[in-house]
């Protein structure tokens, strides 16, 4: 029955002080003890999943059953990408995600930025966007692939040499032979 419950008398609690989250681990929300209508809006004063108001207020009087529509944020309707530049991985996804931002990773290698780490977002950092904007964070597999060009002296020079001149760049040298005459 909705509004008319057991016809016990209770005291409205405070949710506008708990996250959606924790709201649907109150025992009235778990019990069923009031009949919890959820709305989402866009909110400048309360982060992403936040309850910004209730349609009862605390402490008054309800009868079990009762319908309470509960506001919840879904973040400011712009935000600014945050510097997660240098971040951990899973640290920076859980700061956009806080914010109400829709995060995608992509892995690239880095010479300056070290594995797992954040290198870049796209958007770019403090940039104003639409808070349900999906965040493209780039994070450093490390070092990538150097390329060399192998220098054309070590045409015409003894396998040894040519060894020794390309270790010399740096580079581990694995000698295959080939039988050119078949």
């Amino acid at each position: 029955l909705f509004g008319g419950g057991s016809g016990k008398t209770i005291e409205c609690p405070d949710f506008t002080q708990m996250t959606y989250d924790e709201l649907k681990e109150h025992e009235y929300y778990k019990n069923n003890t009031l009949n919890f209508v959820i709305e989402e809006v866009y909110c400048d004063e309360h982060k992403f999943g936040e309850i910004c108001e209730q349609s009862h207020n605390a402490g008054k009087k309800i009868k079990e059953g009762a319908k309470i529509i509960i506001t919840v944020s879904k973040g400011s309707a712009n935000a600014k990408v945050p510097d997660v530049y240098g971040w951990a991985e899973t640290k920076a996804i859980n700061e956009l995600k806080s914010l109400g931002f829709t995060v995608t990773v992509k892995e690239i290698a880095s010479d300056d930025v070290e594995e797992g780490m954040v290198i870049k977002t796209d958007p770019i950092r403090t940039t104003t966007v639409s808070s349900d904007e999906e965040i493209i964070v780039y994070v450093s597999t490390g070092k990538g692939d150097k390329v060399i060009t192998v220098p054309s002296t070590i045409i015409g020079i003894t396998k040894d040499k040519a060894k020794s001149e390309l270790e010399k760049l740096g580079l581990i040298v694995k000698v295959e032979e080939r039988d050119l005459a078949a």
